[in-house]
């Protein structure tokens, strides 16, 4: 009976204890951390520094690392030589010098109790001016990183010329969970009044007869585009276009009192590759080509037609770009009109062109 009691009360006593807990990180009902790894956070760093690398002045082309600082409760140097990595590779793929020599090399571990930094060991503005001369670097980079208690990953860089200690850059960057998200990407907005110029093989009137050796030719046209930057350095880009065009006949015999003309909607997607950049890709680049597609609809027509694009560009300007190409349209030559149009017949040649010579980015 006394045994029965004993083991009556040690249950109960194992009632009353408390169950532990599932610890924090392991806990699947707790919303996920937005990134897996620091690796991932590195990342996103170095994709946001990408975009804000054209404000550097265009003068400064040579840049050198000269320190990073972490604190040790939070990093290891090998993360923190990671992270200078991955900050130098942001930087030459702008287009800047990063230079490497046996003075940047000499790094070191600096640890106190409640941090450290990567340094090298010039201390002073004079050692580093003197070191500038040496290495003929226009700037020096530095930076720190820190982490918040939520887990974000922040980054504080400047850039400041070698001879006068000017900040002529800097940037704060944050990846994490408490990282604010834009509502918009980092979009370019456009207007642009495009020609183009569609050679006619045959037009066929019901009433008039037939004709060759004519073009249809945009005397209206207003486009909207939006393009994105598809690689950190902005060598790559895509866009997507719609807008509208009146194309009027031209080439038609005076004797013909005809004024056919064609009111169409426009669609298209493009990839830009830029070859000759500026220094600043915010400031535009000098050349690039362009592959796209783009397809057509005709008003009071009973057919659609595509077109695939090839032609150069060129953002000469912030603001302002100029650009010229070919249209192959190879599936879809021939429109017939309906209703109002119903005697008009068009059947296109292969091969059309396009110059696009006021385009406005905001």
């Amino acid at each position: 009976m006394r045994r029965g009691l004993l083991l009556l009360a040690a249950a109960w006593v194992h009632a009353q204890t408390p169950t532990p807990t599932t610890p924090l990180a392991q806990d699947p009902n707790l919303q996920a951390p937005t990134y897996n790894s620091e690796v991932e956070q590195m990342g996103d760093i170095a994709r946001q520094m990408g975009k804000a690398m054209g404000e550097i002045p265009p003068d400064v082309q040579k840049i050198a690392a000269y320190q990073f600082k972490g604190d040790p409760r939070e990093f290891t140097p090998g993360i923190l030589r990671h992270l200078q990595a991955r900050i130098e590779t942001v930087v030459r793929d702008a287009g800047r010098t990063i230079v490497t020599a046996p003075e940047l090399k000499t790094l070191r571990v600096v640890s106190t109790d409640s941090s450290f930094r990567i340094s090298n060991t010039a201390p002073s503005q004079e050692d580093l001016w003197k070191l500038g001369e040496k290495l003929k670097v226009d700037a020096f980079l530095e930076g720190s990183c820190a982490r918040t208690a939520d887990g974000d990953l922040l980054v504080s860089l400047k850039i400041f010329r070698s001879r006068t200690g000017e900040v002529v850059w800097s940037g704060n960057f944050v990846a994490g969970p408490n990282k604010s998200q834009d509502l918009f990407l980092d979009l370019d907005f456009s207007l642009s009044v495009p020609l183009r110029v569609f050679p006619v093989a045959t037009y066929r009137n019901e009433k008039k007869g037939s004709f060759s050796g004519t073009h249809l030719v945009t005397n209206l046209s207003l486009e909207a585009s939006v393009t994105e930057a598809v690689s950190a350095d902005k060598r790559m880009m895509v866009t997507l276009s719609a807008g509208y065009s009146h194309l009027s006949m031209v080439g038609l015999p005076d004797s013909v009192s005809l004024n056919p003309d064609v009111h169409m909607g426009k669609a298209g997607v493009e990839l830009l590759g830029v070859f000759f950049r500026k220094a600043n890709p915010d400031q535009g680049y000098w050349l690039g080509t362009y592959v796209g597609y783009e397809q057509f609809l005709p008003f009071l027509y009973r057919q659609s037609f595509g077109a695939f694009t090839l032609g150069y560009r060129s953002k000469l300007s912030k603001h302002f770009t100029l650009s010229g190409g070919i249209m192959a349209c190879p599936f879809q030559d021939r429109l017939t009109g309906m209703l109002t149009n119903s005697d008009d017949h068009f059947t296109l040649e292969t091969i059309g062109y396009e110059l696009v010579f006021l385009h406005y980015t905001f």
